[in-house]
């Protein structure tokens, strides 16, 4: 009990002294800045709870080791505060002497330095403001000191008075209640002994500690690059083994690739030869035919002949038998007879007629037939007519084209909407040409463009968007993106020189191109073959599953899916620089315009005793061609920002990227169209084997409705069939083209197209940055010179 009575004894005993002596240093000076002193926390339960030791040490050796290392917190922490303080102090002054300067400075220059008074105002406000804040901490410091000590000094009451009672039933607890008074009295002593000494040991302790800092910065800096390099290394390692990965994977997908067009190969022959039985089967059917019509011609003849002697031998008869029945007069007999001639007469009648409608549907037939014939000739002569243009290679001319976007208009649509105009302007070799198209017009045409040219490399132009695309960055960027698109169809003479282009959208002076483009016909397949034909007249259409190109495909599809991850990673970053380099020259303008003239006037006028002469920038001599020159780079700043051109070759190279892949779907899209082609024509191939078998189908049913024979619908069928063929022929050829157009032509010209764009975007960078180094040389240049003027002045006065 009487060691808990002196622990709360030396507890509150060392609380007086760390805020007496805390305070005291706190509130040394009241010029200090109070937003620092708060940073720093005078809890004194915080306090008591770290500086105070344990009173249950029964040792008093013990007791004074531990009550050293709490002295040396405690000189640690006075040390911390003094620091602050003479910070404090430190800044007070130096902001009284810049008051005092300002003052003095605003007594010489009240008209040219107006804002000196509004900066004294705020010193002043903010002086006040400060020691208000100061008064309020000090009371708050005074009164949470009170109630703390309050608190503690009633818990030392309690504790006391229950200490007291059995005091006074132990006389031996009071012995030793003043024998740890004498001890602590003693430590008390000789902590003010080691305080005297420490002191001047600790200023030696942190500088040692603050080169251990530096040695442990400088070994952990070292520790943090062989992490990098293994971190590196490591990365290098697993990007090895992915490569590895994907060299092992396309090997096993180009072995199975090659195990398939095996496969396809063999069945392909197999269909091949099941077609050339069918074509055979089909001759055969055809030959057929005409010997069932030859025979069915001579058995109308041989029938005609019989009837007619049928005819005569039953006339003959019946004379014969009228003769014999006169002679003989049996009546009943020559009635019967009568009426039997008379019944084979009508029989002989219906299969005359019965023969006579044979003969007119078959006219009908041979009719049919014969304007089948004549289609399927005028097919083959236009079919004839085209292999012969497309023999004839088209010679473009190889005149330098310019085409730009030289001015952007937004005008007023009515009811509060606005449009975009962009004017193009160039010339080629049918003469100049001046038109202007909105952002819809250059839509419409590349879509018009990619239904007429499928598997061809049409370039992208910026994508649609939900809301208005009237404000200054986007019309910007379709600008750029858009006169691109303009000037790599110039690369593609067979589309630059085509009807849409030449006619339509460059020299045309309808606003409404796109009613133009709806009145044209519909495309068909034969349309884009000849299309595609005459613009790669020599191209090596092989096999469509060919695995050098199918290889060539595969592979570029892969790149493509790489590198658009790629640049969506490299358009945000572009995106952040230009960001940050135009807040970096805005900052730069502010300097030039605002900072560097304000200190001329403000400070370096005192001085040069007022002497504008003396000054560079603010001089009455030079304000009007510095003027010009900041101007003039604010004008450059705002024209020129080469990662903006950089960030518009990643977005293109993306949209780019986008769009080859359409041509590709396209491609894949044309297997679909041919499955579903050749589904159709098995079920017509089914209903014509019902009509053969005389089952009733949809198509029998309407020609029945309408009255028309059974071989007429057999006809239409068969018709079907073979329109469907020649579809599938046409289909497959085209898919055979547009593979051998992308393997061998428009996957070598993308990669051509994408390094002559980077060097072009690379030549722009390089101009715009040297016209940005030089508008910035000239400035900094017409400083230089201006100081070294005035430096020779001052070197003449001075002599």
């Amino acid at each position: 009990m009487d060691n808990e009575i002196m622990n709360q004894f030396v507890k509150s005993q060392l609380i007086d002294l760390f805020n007496s002596q805390t305070k005291s240093q706190i509130f040394k000076s009241q010029d200090r800045d109070d937003t620092q002193i708060d940073d720093f926390d005078f809890n004194i339960n915080e306090v008591s709870e770290q500086q105070c030791y344990d009173a249950l040490i029964e040792k008093s050796q013990s007791k004074i080791d531990v009550q050293k290392n709490k002295v040396q917190d405690l000189n640690q922490k006075k040390e911390q505060l003094k620091k602050s303080l003479m910070d404090l102090q430190d800044e007070v002054q130096r902001l009284e002497e810049k008051l005092q300067q300002e003052k003095l400075k605003s007594k010489d220059a009240r008209k040219t330095i107006s804002f000196n008074q509004e900066e004294e105002k705020q010193i002043q406000f903010k002086q006040k403001q400060y020691e208000q804040l100061l008064k309020k901490y000090e009371e708050f410091i005074k009164n949470e000191s009170k109630r703390e000590m309050n608190e503690i000094q009633q818990e030392y009451n309690n504790k006391s008075n229950q200490e007291r009672i059995q005091s006074n039933k132990n006389i031996n607890n009071k012995k030793l209640e003043e024998r740890l008074i004498l001890e602590f009295n003693q430590v008390n002593q000789e902590l003010y002994e080691y305080q005297n000494i420490i002191n001047p040991q600790l200023q030696g302790n942190l500088i040692e500690l603050q080169q251990m800092m530096i040695e442990n910065d400088e070994f952990s800096i070292q520790k943090m690059e062989v992490q990098k390099n293994q971190m590196l290394e490591h990365l290098n390692t697993i990007e090895q083994d992915q490569n590895n990965l994907l060299y092992q994977k396309l090997d096993q997908a180009e072995e199975r690739l090659l195990n398939i067009f095996e496969i396809y190969n063999k069945q392909k022959k197999e269909i091949e030869e099941l077609k050339q039985r069918k074509n055979q089967l089909y001759k055969n059917i055809v030959i057929g035919k005409i010997k069932v019509d030859s025979q069915r011609s001579l058995y109308k003849k041989i029938k005609k002949n019989q009837s007619f002697k049928l005819i005569c031998l039953g006339i003959i008869f019946i004379i014969g038998m009228q003769i014999i029945l006169n002679k003989i007069g049996y009546k009943q007999i020559k009635i019967d007879i009568v009426s039997y001639f008379i019944h084979i007469c009508q029989i002989i009648y219906q299969d005359y007629i019965q023969d006579q409608n044979k003969q007119i549907t078959s006219l009908s037939m041979d009719q049919e037939s014969e304007q089948i014939e004549q289609e399927v000739q005028k097919e083959i002569k236009e079919e004839q007519i085209n292999e012969q243009k497309n023999q004839q290679v088209i010679d473009y001319p190889k005149t330098q084209i310019e085409i730009a976007i030289t001015e952007v208009i937004v005008k007023d649509g009515g009811l509060g909407s606005k449009f975009t105009q962009y004017m193009i302007k160039g010339t080629d070799n049918l003469g100049s040409f001046q038109v202007y198209r909105r952002y819809n017009d250059f839509f419409d045409l590349r879509a018009n463009l990619i239904k007429k040219w499928p598997g061809c490399y049409i370039p992208p132009i910026p994508e649609k968007l939900l809301g208005s695309g009237n404000d200054t960055e986007t019309v910007q960027i379709r600008k750029r993106l858009m006169e691109i698109f303009l000037n790599v169809l110039t690369e593609l003479p067979y589309i630059y020189y085509s009807e849409d282009i030449q006619q339509i959208f460059l020299r045309s002076s309808n606003t409404e191109i796109n009613k133009l483009f709806q009145q044209e016909k519909q495309i068909k397949t034969v349309d884009i073959i000849n299309r595609l034909q005459s613009a790669f007249p020599n191209l090596d259409a092989r096999d469509s599953q060919n695995s050098e190109y199918m290889l060539q495909i595969s592979t570029f599809q892969g790149q493509l899916k790489k590198s658009q991850a790629y640049l969506k990673q490299y358009i945000e970053a572009s995106q952040a620089v230009a960001q940050s380099r135009k807040q970096i020259q805005s900052e730069k303008l502010n300097l030039f315009f605002r900072s560097i003239p304000l200190y001329e006037k403000v400070i370096l006028s005192e001085y040069v005793c007022g002497k504008e002469d003396l000054l560079v920038i603010s001089n009455p001599s030079n304000i009007e061609t510095f003027m010009n020159l900041l101007d003039q780079l604010k004008e450059t700043y705002n024209k020129f920002n080469s990662i903006d051109n950089i960030t518009d070759l990643f977005r293109y190279e993306l949209k780019d990227a986008e769009s080859i892949q359409q041509t590709l779907i396209y491609r894949e899209q044309l297997l679909i169209l041919r499955a579903n082609q050749e589904q159709k024509m098995r079920e017509d191939q089914a209903e014509l084997a019902k009509i053969a078998a005389g089952k009733q189908t949809l198509t029998t049913i309407t020609n029945s409705v309408f009255n028309k024979a059974k071989d007429q619908s057999q006809l239409k069928v068969e018709q079907k069939i073979s329109e469907g063929q020649q579809e599938i022929e046409r289909l497959q050829s085209l898919y055979n083209i547009i593979t051998a157009v992308i393997a061998t032509k428009e996957i070598d010209k993308y990669k051509q197209t994408r390094i002559n764009h980077y060097h072009k975007f690379l030549k722009q960078v390089q101009i715009q940055e040297q016209k940005l180094y030089e508008c910035e040389n000239e400035i900094l240049q017409k400083i230089k010179n201006e100081c070294e003027n005035l430096m020779q002045l001052q070197n003449i006065q001075s002599l």
